[in-house]
């Protein structure tokens, strides 16, 4: 029997995850932390649409041309993410929310 550490098991699950997996799902498989991996990431042009990011924290993150088209943000945190080109038609944002420009 081969016996994987951890980096390696990781690494396997997402080479085996289905094509149509999302954002969300593959960060599981990856065993990302949400509240902790995503902070100030570089996502420029990730596919998030139709994602739930409830406990993603995503401060300070560089969200440029991302498409969140549909995605559910309430419960993330966003404070200081960089949106600037980002497809948000539809997104679902956080009571209280307030987009501005930089």
């Amino acid at each position: 029997m081969i016996r994987l550490n951890d980096a390696d098991g990781r690494a396997a699950r997402l080479i085996h995850a289905p094509e149509e997996a999302g954002f969300v799902a593959l960060a599981r498989l990856a065993s990302l932390d949400p509240a902790r991996s995503f902070v100030g990431a570089d996502l420029k042009g990730c596919d998030l649409r139709g994602e739930d990011l409830n406990g993603f924290d995503l401060g300070g993150a560089d969200l440029r041309g991302a498409d969140l088209r549909n995605t559910r943000l309430i419960g993330a945190r966003l404070d200081g993410v960089w949106l600037d080109g980002a497809h948000i038609t539809g997104a679902i944002w956080p009571k209280g929310a307030e987009l501005s420009e930089q």
